[in-house]
C-alpha cells in the first residue's frame, strides 16, 4: 500500500506523484501476458455491439450462493440481451505497491488492448453494481456525450455520500458549473465535496490512445 499522505497533497502535486507512480508499474503489464485462469469471457453469438462489458471478481465472490455470483450472472444476462461482450477478471492486476481498486483501471486497460475492432467501447462495472433497467443500453450515452467531441470517458461526478453526508437526491452537476472545485485544494477537501469528486464505480471508455493512457496505471 502506499504510505503517502494524500490528505495534504494538492492536484498539482498529486498530479507528480502520479506519474512517478505509473514509472514503478509492476505485476502484468498487459492482457497477452495473462494466463487463462485470470479471466473469463463471454461473447454472444450475434455481437450488434463493439461494446464490451467489464467486471472483477474476487473468487469467493463467485462461490454458489455468495452475491457476487448474483450480480455477475444478472450483468452477463443484461449484456448478451444488447450483443456485448462481457469479461471478468478474478485476479489481482494492480501493482502490488498499489491497492487492489488500482485493478480495475488495469482491467478496462487489457480491454482497450484488444483493439477497436474489438472493443471500440469499454463499460467499466465495479462487482457490486447491477443494472436495474435491464431494457437500457450504453449507445444512447455514447450518442449524447461522445458524437462529435473530443470525450475520452464518462462517468458521474456525484458520490453516494452527497455533499459532506447530505445525499441532496443525489444531486449530480457539472463541476465547473459550481464554484467548488478548485486546484488549490487538497485531495481530502476535495473528496468531501460531491460535486468534485466522479464516481468510478461505472464508466464508458472510448477505445483512443489517449484513454489508454488514462487507464495505464
Amino acid at each position: 500500500e502506499s504510505t503517502v499522505n494524500t490528505s495534504d497533497m494538492s492536484w498539482r502535486s498529486w498530479d507528480t506523484y502520479s506519474l512517478e507512480h505509473r514509472s514503478a508499474l509492476g505485476g502484468v503489464a498487459h492482457f497477452h501476458q495473462l494466463n487463462g485462469s485470470a479471466y473469463k469471457v463471454w461473447v454472444p453469438k450475434k455481437r450488434r455491439s463493439r461494446v464490451c462489458v467489464v467486471s472483477m471478481y474476487s473468487q469467493d465472490l463467485l462461490q454458489p450462493g455468495a452475491w457476487g455470483r448474483y450480480a455477475m450472472e444478472m450483468n452477463l444476462n443484461w449484456a448478451f440481451s444488447h450483443g456485448y461482450k462481457f469479461t471478468i477478471f478474478q485476479e489481482r492486476l494492480a501493482n502490488p505497491q498499489q491497492s487492489y481498486g488500482w485493478s480495475l483501471p488495469r482491467s478496462v486497460l487489457f480491454m482497450l488492448e484488444q483493439g477497436p475492432h474489438e472493443c471500440e467501447w469499454v463499460f467499466s462495472m465495479d462487482g457490486d453494481a447491477v443494472v436495474n433497467n435491464v431494457t437500457a443500453s450504453v449507445e444512447p450515452l455514447i450518442k449524447q456525450f461522445f458524437s462529435g467531441s473530443a470525450t475520452q470517458m464518462l462517468m458521474t461526478c456525484h458520490w453516494h455520500i452527497g455533499l459532506n453526508g447530505d445525499c441532496h437526491n443525489c444531486r449530480c452537476t457539472r463541476a465547473r458549473k459550481v464554484k467548488h472545485c478548485s486546484e488549490k485544494k487538497t485531495l481530502f477537501e476535495y473528496g468531501r465535496n460531491s460535486h468534485c469528486a466522479p464516481n468510478m464505480g461505472v464508466y464508458i471508455v472510448k477505445n483512443t490512445p489517449k484513454a489508454w493512457d488514462l487507464m495505464r496505471w
